[in-house]
């Protein structure tokens, strides 16, 4: 008996860019994750570095997560573009509707 096994391989565009992200609210900002990435804890006003990450282009991962004063706060965003310095700065955090407000500037790598 001879038995065959196909597979097959799926070939994924990653898009290789860098992420910062500034904290423009009055509120600390815990367990960030964007891009399925995760930061350090930024207080007010405060921002990171730039960050590699690797983005696969056919995951689920375009995504905007923090917790700030005991509210976990989730947003979907755009995909990133391909070598991009992604510059994300966080404005303002609406806790009734758990609602992020964000702005977004790219540069070229």
């Amino acid at each position: 008996m001879l038995f065959i096994i196909l597979t097959s391989i799926t070939i994924i565009n990653q898009v290789n860019s860098q992420v910062k992200i500034i904290n423009n609210t009055n509120f600390s900002l815990k367990n960030i994750n964007i891009y399925s990435t995760s930061f350090k804890s930024l207080n007010p006003k405060d921002s990171t570095d730039f960050k590699k990450f690797n983005y696969q282009e056919y995951s689920n991962n375009s995504f905007i997560q923090l917790k700030s004063r005991d509210t976990l706060f989730f947003i979907s965003i755009s995909p990133p573009e391909q070598n991009k310095k992604i510059t994300l700065s966080i404005d303002s955090l609406n806790f009734k509707n758990r609602i992020i407000y964000y702005s977004e500037k790219l540069t070229e790598i």
